[in-house]
């Protein structure tokens, strides 16, 4: 329809009820794109761009690992196989709506991780080589979702880490007491830190959901694990899980549900790759990753085995020790200032970090911020606000929290106030159909 501008003298046109949309970017063609000849504009905020540069990042990293790692981390099947990128310590999830906030925070929260030697000293990012292996669909959903399986060093190993882990930490307080360098300057390259000589082994928990009795998974132990342009690898062994039995019945290999090869000792296996030095696995992320496995085993089923019990109290120890850091009195991390990160008021939800009772995993009554007009703060998919995930910030880098209660406050941070997630186990796939 058509009138006539009574003060210009002009034809003008009106626009249509509902602005036509553009079938490739999902947005709308508003009547000033039109005149000003700007065509769709992209809509950072739709669903289908967040997924595309995703998919895109996680194309890139799984061709980087392919050409470097070339086998899958658990059972060594060749890269043809298809396979995929996984991340070992959860990585902070950023889309476009509330990008600018959580690049702020997965930058601080990577520089913590950097500052702990979770790469050498070298940056460790969340979405880079040292935080990612190569997994089959099976066992990466068995790792991720179902909570099946835990990535141990054995706890020979474990010991050895805690031991010289300890003494480090004793060097590295004493330096900066001293007024020395404040970095931790690990020596990765002692064969206990050295990741290429640790020989895997693999923790099976619910194995009566995912292996059954009888059933078997084919694996390529420690010696056939050979790259490309090596000798060819033998035959895979038949590698099983032990039937459940008390834990006081257990032999000397089966003090933990171990994966069993085809002469029932335990299956171990070491990482082959042709990894550039600064892109190594980090054993660190590896320890982080196989102690919330454990924690929610335990958390979450009814008479676990004694012995992984025992087996995550060791784990939690390695784990207080890789957050330990001496607190300077002559340095101030500029990264816990108030020029960066105003700290909020009330920090009262942190008490359960303070008083070190309860669970692991504090609940999740933190402070409630909150905006001008009264309503409640947005919470994340983690349980936590932003103002809560900046109070856990700024306590874990102004070294206030030290061993258990700042693993704690960096659990929190990666995994949530409630902790690594209950596994889904088969049963809740039965219960679905039976609804």
């Amino acid at each position: 329809m058509t009138t006539i501008n009574v003060i210009t003298g002009r034809l003008e046109f009106k626009p249509p009820a509902a602005c036509p949309k553009n079938p490739l970017h999902h947005t709308s063609f508003s009547g000033q794109h039109t005149e000003c000849s700007d065509g769709a504009i992209i809509d950072e905020n739709a669903s289908f761009f967040t997924e595309l540069q995703q998919v895109k990042k996680e194309n890139n990293l799984l061709r980087k690992l392919l050409r470097t790692d070339q086998r899958e981390f658990i059972v060594g099947t060749s890269a043809a196989v298809a396979l995929e990128a996984a991340h070992i310590v959860s990585p902070i999830r950023i889309t476009r709506r509330n990008e600018k906030k959580k690049v702020l925070v997965k930058e601080r929260v990577e520089a913590i991780l950097t500052r702990l030697w979770f790469n050498h000293g070298q940056p460790f990012l969340l979405d880079s080589r040292p935080n990612m292996i190569l997994l089959n669909s099976v066992n990466h959903c068995l790792l991720d979702l179902h909570g099946a399986l835990g990535i141990s060093p054995g706890e020979v190993r474990l010991g050895d880490i805690l031991v010289e882990l300890l003494r480090d930490n004793q060097e590295w307080k004493a330096r900066v007491a001293s007024g020395g360098v404040p970095q931790r300057n690990l020596d990765m390259s002692k064969p206990v830190y050295d990741i290429d000589t640790i020989e895997w082994e693999v923790v099976v928990m619910h194995e009566e959901d995912f292996f059954p009795p009888g059933d078997s998974i084919f694996a390529h132990n420690a010696a056939a694990r050979t790259l490309r342009d090596e000798q060819p690898v033998s035959s895979p062994t038949s590698c099983h899980v032990p039937e459940h039995q008390p834990d006081s019945q257990f032999n000397y290999h089966h003090t933990l549900p171990y994966l069993l090869d085809s002469n029932n000792d335990v299956f171990r296996f070491k990482m082959r790759t042709t990894r550039p030095p600064t892109e190594k696995l980090s054993l660190f992320a590896m320890m982080v990753n196989l102690q919330s496995k454990l924690y929610a085993y335990i958390k979450n089923t009814t008479g676990p085995y004694q012995s992984i019990t025992g087996l995550l109290q060791l784990v939690d120890l390695v784990i207080s020790a890789i957050y330990f850091e001496p607190r300077s009195p002559l340095s101030v991390n500029p990264a816990a200032t108030e020029a960066s990160f105003p700290t909020p008021p009330s920090d009262e939800g942190l008490q359960a970090l303070e008083t070190g009772d309860g669970d692991p995993i504090p609940g999740s009554d933190l402070s409630a911020g909150g905006h001008d007009d009264g309503s409640p703060e947005p919470v994340d998919e983690k349980g936590l606000t932003y103002t809560e995930t900046c109070i856990l910030l700024n306590k874990i880098e102004s070294g206030e929290l030290q061993g258990a209660e700042k693993a704690k406050a960096a659990q929190m941070l990666l995994f949530g106030v409630r902790g690594p997630e209950e596994p889904i186990r088969l049963r809740d796939f039965d219960e679905e159909e039976e609804e």
